[in-house]
């Protein structure tokens, strides 16, 4: 208490105490700021940070303070309160306080246009769009002539309105302009916000590059600025790119962290949108009963903001989860009232999305005329939405294989992969292609499938191996077929008897997985399980594999495998025959070496064969059959200084590196070891100038962002000590072979089509011919033995995967720990073309 008041407390009791402390509280008001002006930038610094309810206690305060004693500051204080409840999804309260015209002396200049922009923003929520570009065109000529920089205000609030509204084109122009205004005026975080809303703007267009790189780059402004709403909104529009593209994994990573956030700041709207964002994830990966979940929640906020257009979203994406689960009734009737809502605030865009859905629900009631209706009007009215597009006609195709009208599916089906590619081509960066794939696999899984139903193996074949490894083979300029029938099976057929070959192409769907075995005269089709249960029991062996503690008698998973993936197809394996398996979904994680055969002694299949993995059928040829010759030159480079107690010192690094240099002439061999081992001696050693590159090192996967995977070096002068994928796609190679002796070498994200991408992709997209990885940590104290003996086989003559196959085979026969599968099967061979 106040010293003058300290005698006076002293004589009341403990009760009379408290309720004077109480009273004399509640006399301070706001916590007895010394000021009006103080409250007020309180009040801003908190909105600024997106401490939105404290901001709005603030705000509050300001106005209890001023309301008898100074109208002008009360005006100040009921438009920032304006503007944060807008934040807060309360646009009708908003617009509520608002109403009152300002003071004479406050209508022109900051506040009087502030009050303009607010109305026009929260009048755009509540969808009066005309209403709303009234007003903020008053605030743009009340800005022009009074407060320039309250230009990139008017922008964003415009722009966000043209959004809302559907105008992408104006919505874009909009946010430019903003941009170009927060940069000129120096305002960071209107710079950050325009950013922002401009990747929003990009995504919608299906310009995802673009959307990326300025989502990316208001990120980073963000965090520096502690602006966590717009960080929220930042990462809910990021991760929406990535859905878009089909990179599933790191959309629900950005999801989650804009939920928290949205969460602690109270933003009901973004994490309203967020959750639906993380169901519509969910249900690409028919995890129906989390889908579900999300979209429920999601639909209890809308209901509670009145937000009809959200309420309508939500419910159209409950209609295709019950779809999804067979509830076909209860789809119907999320979907009926979604179409209501949708048509009663005109928001026809939204409203194509419900007709889609209402197709399906039609189909799945055998309505064929209705749904056959449905689909052909949103591909008509969707020229401009070709991710809305692609589906209706993916949908119209299938309803006609299920008709029987075949002839109307395939040309259906192949009118989907003319805009599919329309799609793919606008994508410049080799994330965005890499991640597209995935977006694309249900179509290609129902276009296989109903070739197979036709028993057209060969067209269904073809149609997988269209699909595979583009973004491969367009960054190594490989002139790859315009079409699914331009590849030439015959001619794979002549190369597979040339080299003794038999490629093994695996294609794993949700309802039946097909494998093609292709030998030099025939080929044979075979339906496998479901993806699911495959890739359930792959997960399962692999644990066994890396575990090196397991007992040989528990790995029964093994020999299920072989009679799921390779039995049907042993008619079709000639003997010492060299196996190509092109391996799809969680199969690119599989080592084929390590299946089990039920014999006596049971033996692993490396011991009958010779096993190679690629990405495609259209990229074998230059990489098969290599030897070494005198005239390679050997790039050894390793036993890096250790930078982390993440990334220890190899204890064998330096003896592997001393095996490996031992056969090749000294004046061919550049050995880069400890502190010289950087990332940039790496790139400034010209490496395509080697035969051979070999690593002895640790490596990193990522998951969510396979090109940040890294092999760990000696840091450079500015402290960098990983040689990220991304960088090493950029040195064109010309090696043979790179070696990889590090952990997680082969990466650990698969993308539908494009196959397992971290660093062995990236050697190969720089032009190796062939890759030597991991599939998980390779053993350091066993890394010498084989490579000692697989570099002794090359010397002798043998081809790469034949002089692999010895190594592995010697420590499987060795008799003792170095037997098991954990030792020698991580390292596999990937053919680069």
């Amino acid at each position: 208490m106040c010293n003058w008041r300290g005698q006076w407390c002293r004589r009341l009791g403990l009760r009379a105490q408290l309720l004077l402390f109480v009273i004399l509280l509640a006399s301070y008001g706001c916590q007895r700021q010394p000021s009006l002006d103080s409250i007020y930038r309180d009040a801003e610094l908190k909105f600024a940070a997106g401490d939105l309810p404290a901001a709005l206690r603030q705000a509050e305060c300001g106005g209890k303070e001023s309301a008898e004693k100074d109208f002008v500051w009360r005006f100040k204080f009921t438009v920032l309160k304006a503007e944060i409840l807008i934040w807060l999804s309360e646009p009708k309260q908003s617009l509520d306080l608002l109403e009152p015209e300002p003071p004479t002396v406050l209508s022109s200049g900051e506040f009087a246009i502030r009050r303009k922009i607010a109305q026009g923003r929260a009048l755009g929520y509540v969808r009066e769009f005309q209403q709303a570009q009234s007003h903020l065109a008053e605030a743009r000529v009340l800005a022009q002539a009074q407060e320039p920089k309250l230009l990139a205000d008017v922008a964003i609030a415009l722009g966000t309105v043209l959004f809302d509204e559907g105008d992408y084109p104006g919505a874009e122009k909009s946010f430019q302009q903003a941009l170009s205004l927060a940069r000129q005026y120096h305002q960071p975080l209107l710079e950050a916000r325009s950013l922002v809303n401009f990747g929003r703007v990009l995504v919608k267009r299906e310009r995802y590059d673009e959307a990326i790189d300025s989502l990316t780059q208001s990120l980073a402004m963000l965090r520096d600025l502690g602006a966590r709403n717009i960080e929220a909104a930042a990462l809910h529009n990021l991760g929406w790119a990535y859905v878009e593209l089909g990179d599933f994994e790191k959309a629900i990573s950005l999801f989650s962290n804009a939920e928290q956030i949205a969460t602690e700041l109270s933003l009901k709207q973004y994490r309203m949108s967020t959750l639906v964002e993380m169901g519509n994830v969910y249900l690409t990966e028919a995890n129906y009963s989390a889908a579900e979940t999300h979209y429920l929640r999601a639909l209890q906020i809308a209901k509670a903001m009145h937000d009809d257009s959200s309420t309508g979203v939500c419910l159209n994406d409950l209609a295709i989860t019950a779809l999804a689960t067979g509830r076909s009734d209860e789809a119907q009737k999320y979907n009926d009232e979604a179409l209501f809502l949708k048509r009663k605030n005109h928001d026809y865009g939204s409203e194509l999305q419900s007709l889609l859905t209402a197709g399906k629900i039609a189909a799945a009631k055998k309505d064929f005329f209705r749904a056959n209706v449905l689909f052909s009007q949103v591909i008509r009215d969707t020229q401009q939405q070709k991710s809305l597009q692609w589906q209706a006609e993916g949908e119209l195709a299938k309803l006609y294989a299920t008709e029987g009208r075949n002839l109307r599916a395939e040309a259906e089906f192949q009118r989907v992969l003319q805009t599919l590619d329309s799609v793919r081509s606008s994508l410049g960066r080799d994330e965005s292609r890499l991640a597209f794939s995935t977006t694309a696999f249900d179509f290609y899984s129902a276009y296989i499938t109903f070739l197979t139903s036709e028993r057209k193996t060969v067209k269904a074949l073809q149609v997988a191996e269209f699909s595979r490894a583009r973004t491969l083979a367009e960054g190594l300029a490989i002139q790859a077929p315009k079409q699914a029938e331009g590849l030439q099976i015959d001619s794979v057929q002549r190369f597979l008897k040339k080299n003794n070959e038999v490629v093994l192409s695996y294609w794993l769907a949700n309802q039946s997985s097909f494998l093609w075995a292709v030998t030099a005269t025939k080929i044979g089709l075979f339906s496998l399980p479901p993806k699911q249960e495959l890739e359930e029991k792959v997960q399962r062996y692999r644990r066994l594999l890396v575990d090196s503690n397991e007992p040989r008698s528990t790995d029964n998973i093994g020999e299920e495998l072989y009679n799921l993936l390779v039995r049907p197809a042993e008619d079709l394996i000639v003997q010492r025959a060299k196996i190509v398996v092109i391996p799809d979904g969680g199969l690119d994680r599989l080592n084929f070496e390590t299946l089990r055969i039920s014999s006596d002694p049971p033996r692993f299949w490396i011991q009958d064969v010779q096993i190679e993995t690629a990405s495609s059928m259209a990229l074998l040829g230059r990489s098969s059959g290599k030897v070494l010759t005198p005239a390679d030159k050997l790039l050894l480079i390793g036993d890096p200084v250790q930078t982390s107690s993440e990334y220890p010192a190899l204890k064998h690094a330096r003896e592997e590196m001393g095996k490996v240099a031992a056969y090749f002439p000294p004046t061919q061999v550049t050995f880069v070891s400890g502190k010289e081992a950087t990332p940039t001696l790496y790139v400034s050693s010209d490496p395509g100038q080697f035969g051979v590159i070999h690593f002895v090192t640790h490596g990193t996967a990522s998951q969510l962002s396979p090109l940040d995977s890294a092999i760990i070096l000696s840091p450079d002068g500015d402290g960098s000590y990983k040689l990220y994928a991304r960088d090493v796609v950029k040195s064109q190679l010309h090696a043979d072979v790179v070696i990889i002796s590090a952990c997680y070498g082969a990466g650990t994200r698969a993308y539908s089509s494009e196959g397992l991408v971290g660093l062995a992709w990236a050697f190969i997209r720089a032009g190796a011919h062939q890759v030597v990885a991991g599939l998980w940590e390779v053993d350091d104290s066993s890394a010498p033995e084989l490579m000692d003996i697989f570099y002794r086989e090359l010397r002798k003559g043998k081809e790469t995967g034949a002089a692999l196959r010895s190594a592995k085979l010697a420590l499987l026969s060795s008799g003792n720990i170095l037997s098991k599968p954990y030792y020698w099967g991580s390292l596999q061979l990937y053919l680069g073309s």
